[in-house]
Protein backbone atom coordinates (compact mmCIF):
# COMPACT_ATOMS: atom_id res chain seq x y z
CA UNK A 1 0.00 0.00 0.00
CA UNK A 2 1.61 3.62 -0.69
CA UNK A 3 2.91 6.02 2.06
CA UNK A 4 0.42 8.67 1.17
CA UNK A 5 -2.41 5.92 0.85
CA UNK A 6 -1.74 4.58 4.29
CA UNK A 7 -1.24 7.70 5.81
CA UNK A 8 -4.45 9.04 4.89
CA UNK A 9 -6.25 5.81 6.24
CA UNK A 10 -4.75 6.37 9.52
CA UNK A 11 -5.64 10.05 9.79
CA UNK A 12 -8.13 10.80 12.84
CA UNK A 13 -10.47 13.51 12.11
CA UNK A 14 -11.77 14.90 15.39
CA UNK A 15 -14.47 17.26 15.64
CA UNK A 16 -15.16 18.47 19.55
CA UNK A 17 -17.47 21.30 21.38
CA UNK A 18 -15.71 23.61 23.59
CA UNK A 19 -17.56 25.16 26.35
CA UNK A 20 -16.23 27.24 29.46
CA UNK A 21 -14.21 25.15 31.67
CA UNK A 22 -14.84 21.87 29.59
CA UNK A 23 -12.92 20.37 26.50
CA UNK A 24 -14.12 17.04 24.78
CA UNK A 25 -11.89 14.53 23.77
CA UNK A 26 -12.93 11.38 21.36
CA UNK A 27 -10.07 8.89 20.52
CA UNK A 28 -9.54 5.11 19.51
CA UNK A 29 -8.63 3.49 22.51
CA UNK A 30 -5.25 2.39 21.50
CA UNK A 31 -1.81 4.18 20.89
CA UNK A 32 -3.70 7.16 22.52
CA UNK A 33 -1.36 10.48 21.54
CA UNK A 34 -1.63 13.72 22.77
CA UNK A 35 -1.09 17.26 20.87
CA UNK A 36 -0.39 19.86 23.14
CA UNK A 37 -0.34 22.34 20.34
CA UNK A 38 -3.59 24.12 20.96
CA UNK A 39 -2.82 26.25 23.93
CA UNK A 40 -5.17 28.16 24.86
CA UNK A 41 -8.63 26.71 23.55
CA UNK A 42 -9.11 28.25 20.70
CA UNK A 43 -11.58 31.01 20.38
CA UNK A 44 -12.01 30.83 24.42
CA UNK A 45 -12.19 34.09 26.03
CA UNK A 46 -12.09 33.02 29.91
CA UNK A 47 -8.92 33.11 32.12
CA UNK A 48 -9.67 29.38 33.89
CA UNK A 49 -10.60 27.62 30.49
CA UNK A 50 -8.00 24.47 30.90
CA UNK A 51 -5.24 24.42 28.24
CA UNK A 52 -7.11 21.99 24.99
CA UNK A 53 -5.58 18.76 23.47
CA UNK A 54 -6.44 17.55 20.60
CA UNK A 55 -5.90 13.66 20.51
CA UNK A 56 -5.36 11.37 17.58
CA UNK A 57 -5.65 7.97 17.10
CA UNK A 58 -1.96 6.21 15.49
CA UNK A 59 -3.64 3.05 15.09
CA UNK A 60 -6.84 4.03 13.72
CA UNK A 61 -9.64 1.12 12.50
CA UNK A 62 -12.31 -0.27 14.50
CA UNK A 63 -11.82 -0.48 17.62
CA UNK A 64 -13.43 1.02 20.66
CA UNK A 65 -14.05 4.27 21.51
CA UNK A 66 -12.93 6.30 24.27
CA UNK A 67 -14.27 9.87 25.09
CA UNK A 68 -13.08 12.29 28.22
CA UNK A 69 -13.86 15.88 29.12
CA UNK A 70 -10.99 17.56 30.52
CA UNK A 71 -12.76 20.03 32.79
CA UNK A 72 -11.72 23.08 35.36
CA UNK A 73 -12.50 22.99 38.55
CA UNK A 74 -15.58 25.37 39.41
CA UNK A 75 -17.03 27.00 42.68
CA UNK A 76 -19.31 24.81 44.51
CA UNK A 77 -18.70 21.98 42.55
CA UNK A 78 -18.02 18.62 44.35
CA UNK A 79 -17.82 16.28 41.97
CA UNK A 80 -18.32 15.20 38.23
CA UNK A 81 -19.84 12.64 36.12
CA UNK A 82 -19.61 12.41 32.32
CA UNK A 83 -22.86 11.32 30.13
CA UNK A 84 -21.96 9.63 26.29
CA UNK A 85 -25.19 8.64 24.02
CA UNK A 86 -24.05 6.91 20.84
CA UNK A 87 -26.44 7.77 17.99
CA UNK A 88 -27.09 4.08 17.81
CA UNK A 89 -28.83 4.29 21.32
CA UNK A 90 -28.11 3.57 24.56
CA UNK A 91 -26.44 5.50 27.46
CA UNK A 92 -22.53 5.02 29.14
CA UNK A 93 -22.18 7.01 32.39
CA UNK A 94 -18.86 7.47 33.70
CA UNK A 95 -18.06 7.09 37.47
CA UNK A 96 -19.19 10.10 39.81
CA UNK A 97 -15.82 11.46 41.50
CA UNK A 98 -13.52 14.55 41.90
CA UNK A 99 -11.74 13.76 39.00
CA UNK A 100 -11.34 16.76 36.20
CA UNK A 101 -11.21 13.60 33.26
CA UNK A 102 -13.51 11.64 33.82
CA UNK A 103 -13.54 8.94 30.88
CA UNK A 104 -16.39 6.60 29.02
CA UNK A 105 -14.93 3.97 27.51
CA UNK A 106 -15.50 0.82 25.45
CA UNK A 107 -18.30 2.88 23.03
CA UNK A 108 -19.53 1.66 19.84
CA UNK A 109 -18.95 2.64 16.86
CA UNK A 110 -21.19 5.26 15.48
CA UNK A 111 -21.58 8.50 13.58
CA UNK A 112 -22.13 10.91 16.17
CA UNK A 113 -22.16 11.06 20.20
CA UNK A 114 -24.15 12.76 22.41
CA UNK A 115 -21.88 14.42 24.95
CA UNK A 116 -23.23 16.30 28.42
CA UNK A 117 -21.23 17.13 31.85
CA UNK A 118 -23.12 16.92 34.92
CA UNK A 119 -21.79 18.46 38.22
CA UNK A 120 -22.58 17.63 41.93
CA UNK A 121 -23.10 20.97 43.71
CA UNK A 122 -22.73 21.24 47.65
CA UNK A 123 -26.88 20.76 48.26
CA UNK A 124 -26.82 17.10 46.83
CA UNK A 125 -28.17 18.39 43.53
CA UNK A 126 -26.58 17.54 39.94
CA UNK A 127 -26.54 20.56 37.75
CA UNK A 128 -25.84 20.83 34.03
CA UNK A 129 -22.20 21.64 33.38
CA UNK A 130 -21.67 21.46 29.65
CA UNK A 131 -22.89 19.30 26.50
CA UNK A 132 -21.93 19.13 22.96
CA UNK A 133 -22.29 16.39 19.67
CA UNK A 134 -19.77 15.25 17.92
CA UNK A 135 -19.79 13.96 14.22
CA UNK A 136 -18.22 11.73 12.20
CA UNK A 137 -17.19 8.16 11.95
CA UNK A 138 -15.20 6.67 14.01
CA UNK A 139 -14.49 3.06 11.70
CA UNK A 140 -14.25 4.88 8.78
CA UNK A 141 -10.98 6.85 9.59
CA UNK A 142 -11.72 9.36 11.57
CA UNK A 143 -14.15 12.38 12.67
CA UNK A 144 -15.26 15.21 10.76
CA UNK A 145 -17.17 18.38 11.47
CA UNK A 146 -17.89 21.85 10.39
CA UNK A 147 -15.65 24.57 12.00
CA UNK A 148 -13.27 21.72 13.30
CA UNK A 149 -10.94 19.14 11.48
CA UNK A 150 -7.79 17.70 12.51
CA UNK A 151 -4.85 16.65 10.43
CA UNK A 152 -2.41 14.72 11.25
CA UNK A 153 -1.48 16.64 14.36
CA UNK A 154 -2.38 19.84 13.11
CA UNK A 155 -5.64 21.36 13.98
CA UNK A 156 -7.72 24.22 13.09
CA UNK A 157 -10.84 25.73 14.77
CA UNK A 158 -13.21 28.60 13.64
CA UNK A 159 -16.05 30.02 16.00
CA UNK A 160 -18.20 32.57 15.45
CA UNK A 161 -20.66 34.03 17.81
CA UNK A 162 -23.03 37.22 18.05
CA UNK A 163 -24.80 38.26 21.69
CA UNK A 164 -27.64 40.55 21.56
CA UNK A 165 -29.07 41.74 24.50
CA UNK A 166 -31.13 43.89 25.51
CA UNK A 167 -32.84 45.32 29.45
CA UNK A 168 -34.33 47.74 30.41
CA UNK A 169 -34.54 48.15 34.24
CA UNK A 170 -36.89 50.70 36.73
CA UNK A 171 -35.69 50.95 40.08
CA UNK A 172 -37.86 51.66 43.14
CA UNK A 173 -36.12 53.82 45.99
CA UNK A 174 -35.69 52.00 49.11
CA UNK A 175 -34.76 53.21 52.44
CA UNK A 176 -34.59 51.47 55.63
CA UNK A 177 -36.86 51.51 59.34
CA UNK A 178 -34.31 50.71 62.18
CA UNK A 179 -36.44 50.00 65.36
CA UNK A 180 -34.57 49.91 68.66
CA UNK A 181 -35.46 49.31 72.36
CA UNK A 182 -32.26 50.70 75.49
CA UNK A 183 -31.03 49.71 77.30
CA UNK A 184 -32.71 46.32 77.01
CA UNK A 185 -33.37 44.32 74.16
CA UNK A 186 -35.88 41.52 72.89
CA UNK A 187 -38.72 43.74 73.45
CA UNK A 188 -42.10 43.14 71.43
CA UNK A 189 -43.03 46.36 68.96
CA UNK A 190 -46.35 46.34 67.91
CA UNK A 191 -47.15 48.21 64.67
CA UNK A 192 -50.27 49.06 62.84
CA UNK A 193 -48.58 47.68 59.46
CA UNK A 194 -48.03 43.89 60.41
CA UNK A 195 -44.46 43.65 58.74
CA UNK A 196 -43.38 46.36 60.65
CA UNK A 197 -43.54 45.08 64.13
CA UNK A 198 -41.08 42.85 65.43
CA UNK A 199 -38.85 42.05 68.64
CA UNK A 200 -35.84 44.83 69.02
CA UNK A 201 -33.59 45.44 67.45
CA UNK A 202 -34.86 45.07 64.31
CA UNK A 203 -34.74 46.71 60.87
CA UNK A 204 -36.84 46.77 57.90
CA UNK A 205 -37.26 47.64 53.98
CA UNK A 206 -39.36 50.80 52.97
CA UNK A 207 -40.56 50.42 49.41
CA UNK A 208 -43.19 53.10 50.47
CA UNK A 209 -44.36 56.12 52.04
CA UNK A 210 -47.21 56.51 54.84
CA UNK A 211 -47.86 56.95 58.57
CA UNK A 212 -47.31 54.07 60.89
CA UNK A 213 -47.69 53.84 64.82
CA UNK A 214 -46.16 51.71 66.79
CA UNK A 215 -46.84 50.63 70.60
CA UNK A 216 -44.12 49.52 73.12
CA UNK A 217 -45.19 47.56 75.88
CA UNK A 218 -45.20 50.09 79.54
CA UNK A 219 -42.60 47.67 81.37
CA UNK A 220 -40.03 45.25 80.37
CA UNK A 221 -38.80 42.80 82.62
CA UNK A 222 -38.06 45.33 85.79
CA UNK A 223 -37.64 48.01 83.23
CA UNK A 224 -40.65 50.42 82.69
CA UNK A 225 -41.42 52.88 79.15
CA UNK A 226 -40.08 56.22 79.44
CA UNK A 227 -40.01 57.70 76.29
CA UNK A 228 -39.40 57.57 72.22
CA UNK A 229 -36.97 59.13 70.32
CA UNK A 230 -35.49 59.44 66.86
CA UNK A 231 -38.04 60.09 64.55
CA UNK A 232 -40.86 60.37 66.84
CA UNK A 233 -40.31 61.77 71.07
CA UNK A 234 -43.25 61.47 73.27
CA UNK A 235 -43.32 60.01 76.52
CA UNK A 236 -46.50 57.98 75.48
CA UNK A 237 -46.37 54.46 74.23
CA UNK A 238 -47.34 54.72 70.80
CA UNK A 239 -45.40 56.46 68.51
CA UNK A 240 -47.29 57.31 65.14
CA UNK A 241 -44.55 58.55 62.52
CA UNK A 242 -44.44 59.50 59.10
CA UNK A 243 -41.60 56.98 56.93
CA UNK A 244 -40.18 57.88 53.17
CA UNK A 245 -39.14 55.23 51.10
CA UNK A 246 -36.32 58.02 50.40
CA UNK A 247 -34.50 58.30 53.31
CA UNK A 248 -33.87 55.78 56.37
CA UNK A 249 -35.98 55.91 59.38
CA UNK A 250 -34.63 55.21 63.16
CA UNK A 251 -36.78 55.01 66.26
CA UNK A 252 -35.78 54.05 70.04
CA UNK A 253 -38.15 53.17 72.75
CA UNK A 254 -35.91 53.80 76.08
CA UNK A 255 -36.51 51.80 79.35
CA UNK A 256 -35.10 52.72 83.03
CA UNK A 257 -35.54 51.20 85.98
CA UNK A 258 -38.19 51.95 88.17
CA UNK A 259 -37.32 54.95 91.16
CA UNK A 260 -37.25 53.21 94.47
CA UNK A 261 -40.19 53.96 97.10
CA UNK A 262 -39.95 56.97 99.75
CA UNK A 263 -41.80 57.24 103.09
CA UNK A 264 -42.21 59.10 106.13
CA UNK A 265 -44.37 58.11 109.24
CA UNK A 266 -44.91 60.86 112.31
CA UNK A 267 -46.42 60.90 115.53
CA UNK A 268 -47.82 64.62 116.60
CA UNK A 269 -46.44 66.15 113.58
CA UNK A 270 -42.77 64.99 114.32
CA UNK A 271 -40.58 62.46 112.93
CA UNK A 272 -38.22 60.37 114.69
CA UNK A 273 -39.91 60.50 118.31
CA UNK A 274 -42.40 62.20 119.98
CA UNK A 275 -43.38 62.04 123.84
CA UNK A 276 -46.64 62.31 125.01
CA UNK A 277 -48.18 61.99 129.33
CA UNK A 278 -49.34 58.41 130.80
CA UNK A 279 -52.47 57.69 129.33
CA UNK A 280 -52.84 60.03 126.66
CA UNK A 281 -53.17 59.35 122.89
CA UNK A 282 -50.61 60.48 119.42
CA UNK A 283 -51.70 61.01 115.99
CA UNK A 284 -49.68 59.06 113.76
CA UNK A 285 -49.76 60.05 110.13
CA UNK A 286 -47.33 59.28 107.13
CA UNK A 287 -46.91 59.81 103.35
CA UNK A 288 -45.19 58.29 100.36
CA UNK A 289 -43.61 58.40 96.95
CA UNK A 290 -43.52 55.71 94.51
CA UNK A 291 -45.14 53.22 96.45
CA UNK A 292 -48.20 51.10 95.39
CA UNK A 293 -48.80 49.67 99.49
CA UNK A 294 -47.88 50.66 102.79
CA UNK A 295 -48.83 49.47 105.92
CA UNK A 296 -48.51 50.55 110.09
CA UNK A 297 -47.64 47.69 112.58
CA UNK A 298 -48.24 47.02 115.36
CA UNK A 299 -51.85 48.13 114.43
CA UNK A 300 -52.17 46.94 110.75
CA UNK A 301 -53.06 50.68 109.29
CA UNK A 302 -52.95 50.87 105.40
CA UNK A 303 -52.87 53.31 102.26
CA UNK A 304 -50.44 55.16 100.79
CA UNK A 305 -50.91 58.04 102.63
CA UNK A 306 -53.00 59.30 105.92
CA UNK A 307 -53.69 62.48 107.57
CA UNK A 308 -53.81 61.51 110.50
CA UNK A 309 -55.44 58.50 113.04
CA UNK A 310 -54.95 58.44 116.55
CA UNK A 311 -53.49 55.74 118.70
CA UNK A 312 -55.75 55.83 121.88
CA UNK A 313 -54.57 56.28 125.00
CA UNK A 314 -51.21 55.15 125.64
CA UNK A 315 -49.73 53.82 128.90
CA UNK A 316 -46.45 52.55 127.95
CA UNK A 317 -43.63 53.82 125.10
CA UNK A 318 -45.01 52.31 121.74
CA UNK A 319 -42.80 51.73 118.51
CA UNK A 320 -44.47 52.74 115.13
CA UNK A 321 -43.05 51.38 111.77
CA UNK A 322 -44.36 52.06 108.15
CA UNK A 323 -43.75 49.77 105.71
CA UNK A 324 -44.20 50.82 101.46
CA UNK A 325 -43.54 48.72 98.75
CA UNK A 326 -43.59 49.81 94.84
CA UNK A 327 -41.92 49.06 91.52
CA UNK A 328 -38.71 49.87 92.63
CA UNK A 329 -38.31 47.89 95.79
CA UNK A 330 -39.40 48.80 99.43
CA UNK A 331 -38.78 50.91 102.52
CA UNK A 332 -39.44 51.56 106.11
CA UNK A 333 -39.62 54.37 108.48
CA UNK A 334 -40.45 54.40 112.00
CA UNK A 335 -41.89 56.91 115.02
CA UNK A 336 -41.51 56.26 118.41
CA UNK A 337 -44.15 57.29 120.91
CA UNK A 338 -42.33 57.95 124.21
CA UNK A 339 -45.06 57.66 127.35
CA UNK A 340 -44.13 59.38 130.86
CA UNK A 341 -44.87 57.43 133.75
CA UNK A 342 -46.54 59.90 136.50
CA UNK A 343 -44.03 59.85 139.44
CA UNK A 344 -44.88 62.24 142.92
CA UNK A 345 -43.51 63.16 146.62
CA UNK A 346 -45.33 64.08 149.70
CA UNK A 347 -43.69 65.42 152.53
CA UNK A 348 -44.74 66.42 156.10
CA UNK A 349 -43.43 69.63 158.42
CA UNK A 350 -42.99 68.48 161.02
CA UNK A 351 -42.53 65.08 159.89
CA UNK A 352 -43.97 63.99 163.33
CA UNK A 353 -46.83 65.48 165.40
CA UNK A 354 -47.63 64.82 169.12
CA UNK A 355 -50.59 65.95 170.55
CA UNK A 356 -50.09 66.70 174.44
CA UNK A 357 -51.39 65.15 177.11
CA UNK A 358 -55.18 66.49 177.46
CA UNK A 359 -54.91 68.27 174.41
CA UNK A 360 -56.87 67.31 170.56
CA UNK A 361 -54.57 68.82 168.35
CA UNK A 362 -50.98 68.18 166.55
CA UNK A 363 -49.82 70.95 163.85
CA UNK A 364 -47.51 69.78 160.61
CA UNK A 365 -47.80 70.84 157.38
CA UNK A 366 -48.22 68.32 154.86
CA UNK A 367 -47.02 69.29 151.33
CA UNK A 368 -47.06 67.39 147.81
CA UNK A 369 -45.22 67.69 144.20
CA UNK A 370 -45.97 65.43 141.23
CA UNK A 371 -44.03 65.00 137.60
CA UNK A 372 -45.06 63.51 134.20
CA UNK A 373 -48.84 64.65 134.99
CA UNK A 374 -50.99 66.88 132.94
CA UNK A 375 -52.05 70.12 135.03
CA UNK A 376 -55.99 69.01 134.34
CA UNK A 377 -54.82 66.22 136.85
CA UNK A 378 -56.49 66.90 140.53
CA UNK A 379 -54.50 65.23 143.57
Amino acid sequence: MPAALKLGFFKLLLTAIFFVGVVFIVANSSNVLADNSASPCPGASFNDIATCYVFCSAGGGYGPVRVSAQLVQQTGSQAFRLLVQPSTGGQYWSAEGSTLNPTVGNLPSASSYRIDVQDLRSDGSWHFYASGTISGNCGGGGYTSTGYTSTGYTSTYTSTYTSTYTSTYTSTPTSTLFVNSYPVAGVSISSTYGPFAGSTNYARTLTTTGSVTFAAPPSYGSYIFSSWSGACNTTSTSCSVFLANTANTTIQANYVLPPPPSAQIYANGQAGSTTIYWNTAATISWASQNATSCSVSPTGWGGTSNGGISTGNLTSSTSYTLTCSGAGGSVQSSVLVNVLQPSGTVSANPYTCQVPYGGSVCSSTISWHVVNAPSSWVC
